[in-house]
């Protein structure tokens, strides 16, 4: 607590209103630092991938293009989806996240729709969006195609699956085209490229990168700071 010999005196109000300003900004200052101690969210990984494979051409199947997944033993959160395009048309491409019915894609989507600012172009693109998925269910990535580009496929079944997934697998040979709106799909037994970004389990998602060890010495620097600046208030008060 400040103490003001002269209670009236408008030099030494003026200072005690200071030096509680500075213990407000110490007591900010100690309360980020014991935040940052505490558990972060979880941070988005690429949950299951085949984009690594070699591409075989490109897949023409119109107007839409879909390939399954199934989710693992976890829950999964969805925050962007990237498709690699063999060829592009410069128009409007957007990718949906859609439950199964019976081996094809079904006309019920999970989540909001996966989207770009601007146009399709070669090569991988990625799309953001948020769904939520359920353990060991079959989905389906949707591309919906209105410029008519066509992405990349491979024969190859091999893919890649963050263990956070709890055993998420691509599931080979069941690309499919046909109509996302009317669930009208014919198999075509290939493996459509794309990988699926975000987070295994049930924890919270956050795209912000972990904060670094600058971040802490900049939050431990400014508390110092402010430790000094109270002790010489306290100090040329005591001394007048």
């Amino acid at each position: 607590m400040y103490y003001c010999p002269f209670a009236h005196s408008i030099n030494c109000q003026n200072k005690k209103g200071v030096h509680m300003r500075i213990n407000s900004m110490v007591r900010a200052a100690f309360l980020t630092v014991a935040l940052s101690s505490l558990a972060v969210p979880a941070y988005a990984v690429t949950l299951l991938s085949n984009i690594g494979n070699a591409t075989v051409g490109d897949y023409g199947g119109l107007p839409d293009t879909a390939d399954s997944f199934s989710t693992g033993t976890e829950s999964l959160t969805v925050t962007s989806i990237n498709v690699d395009w063999e060829r592009a048309n410069g128009g409007t491409t957007s990718v949906g996240i859609y439950t199964d019915n019976a081996g094809e894609p079904s006309t019920a989507s999970v989540g909001t729709l996966f989207t770009v600012p601007c146009c399709t172009t070669i090569g991988i693109m990625t799309y953001t969006g948020n769904a939520v998925l359920a353990p060991n269910t079959i989905y389906w990535v949707v591309m919906i195609i209105e410029d008519s580009s066509e992405p990349a496929f491979g024969t190859d079944d091999a893919f890649v699956a963050d263990p956070s997934t709890g055993g998420a697998v691509i599931i080979a040979d069941t690309s499919s085209f046909g109509d996302h709106l009317t669930g009208s799909w014919t198999n075509d037994g290939v493996d459509l490229l794309f990988e699926i970004i975000g987070t295994g389990g049930s924890g919270p998602v956050s795209a912000t990168p972990v904060p670094t060890m600058s971040a802490y010495g900049l939050v431990v620097i400014t508390l110092g700071l402010l430790l000094i600046a109270r002790r010489r208030l306290r100090a040329s008060t005591k001394q007048k």
